[in-house]
């Protein structure tokens, strides 16, 4: 309830070239480069350079590599800075043990500051790809893709407050303390405020496998059946620490930018056409996680140990079926979530996320959704 109105704009002006260069008959080159210029943030080149290589019509290889450029957006720039409560249950872990003050310094919250930072710099990113695309038959398809990514000076909602006292040597520069009291002269004082304001937290580094495989079964008079799955492997994702150290993300919650990244998600459907009507059933799958520590811990004990905690996977099951018997019309109806499953229970809703218990960009809490729709078309 702290927002204040904030009216804020700036102009971006960009250039882009591409050029299309066949060298061979089954070769071909694919060369761009962009200009991006924000006012107050700067100006970047970015190129890129690709290759598209079909020896036969049944297999095709390409790969394709550039940089990147992502300028902050106003939000991350100037959203208004606010005042609030770090989640409860943390303790300072220079006074705690002294001073015991179940009030300012043990198991209590302490003051943050969230918000825009006008500082921010630009995200800068090197791109590598590279594909293999086979179709051996007209019915059956199969793509593999595998992509790198490093990108520098990302940008992240702040540092949470339970990782900066968990590690104040490293983070220490976040916190922001009183006068020295009187009763421990030699403590440092009560801290007074943890800065959470949007910052450029070092590089990233990630690659994976894109998967896409798709089954087309005609059927004669019972029409025909199209299975696909589509699915995406992370085999890094690792993020910069302050030290130069860096932490792996995968099936881990991402403290800096909420999230999490299952290192196997996927979606996997069927669908059948016949005539006028079509259904389609599919399931949504993405993998367990590794779940930070609760808040409700007395950190300031020596001997503190957390028992590692899974999130268990979250999977759920759509059903959509559409009729076009009528000229122009278009009638679709379906089920999402279809079994009605729950969010499975996380330690990050009420720490990352604002929402106690779950995690709102893993897992949809509406649970079993019908919908219906009619489109028609005039012309």
């Amino acid at each position: 309830g702290n927002f204040l109105p904030v009216t804020v704009s700036r102009d971006v002006k960009a250039v882009f070239a591409e050029l299309n260069a066949p060298i061979l008959r089954e070769l071909e080159a694919n060369l761009a480069v962009r200009y991006d210029d924000y006012e107050g943030v700067g100006s970047k080149t970015t190129p890129k350079a690709s290759l598209r290589w079909q020896p036969v019509r049944e297999v095709l290889l390409r790969g394709s590599v550039g940089k990147g450029f992502r300028a902050p957006s106003l939000l991350d720039l100037y959203a208004p800075q606010t005042s609030g409560v770090s989640t409860p249950g943390l303790s300072d872990p220079l006074r705690c043990p002294t001073t015991g003050d179940g009030i300012r310094d043990c198991t209590t919250q302490f003051p943050i500051l969230n918000g825009g930072n006008t500082a921010l710099k630009p995200e800068e990113s090197t791109n590598t790809t590279i594909g293999l695309v086979l179709e051996p038959t007209p019915n059956i398809s199969a793509s593999v893709d595998y992509f790198k990514i490093k990108l520098k000076q990302t940008i992240t909602n702040g540092v949470l407050a339970d990782t900066v006292l968990s590690d104040l040597g490293l983070y220490g520069y976040l916190v922001t303390r009183g006068p020295v009291d009187p009763a421990f002269p030699t403590l440092p004082g009560p801290i007074t405020q943890i800065a959470q304001t949007n910052t450029n937290l070092g590089s990233t580094n990630l690659s994976g496998v894109d998967i896409d495989l798709r089954w087309r079964i005609p059927a004669g008079n019972w029409g025909k059946f199209t299975a696909s799955m589509n699915g995406t492997y992370f085999i890094k994702y690792d993020t910069e620490n302050p030290d130069g150290t860096f932490t792996g993300q995968v099936d881990q919650v991402d403290t800096g930018t909420g999230g999490v990244l299952p290192r196997w998600k996927h979606n996997l459907s069927i669908n059948w056409v016949r005539g006028p009507w079509s259904v389609t059933a599919a399931q949504n799958y993405q993998g367990d996680y590794h779940d930070i520590d609760g808040t409700f811990v007395d950190r300031s004990d020596p001997a503190f140990t957390v028992p590692p905690r899974d999130v268990k996977a979250y999977v759920t099951y759509d059903l959509q079926a559409s009729y076009t018997g009528v000229k122009n019309l278009t009638i679709t109806g379906g089920i999402r979530n279809i079994f009605d499953q729950d969010p499975p229970y996380t330690n990050a809703g009420g720490q990352v996320w604002f929402q106690g218990g779950y995690d709102p960009g893993y897992a949809d809490p509406r649970g079993r959704f019908f919908y219906a729709k009619l489109n028609y078309k005039f012309f």
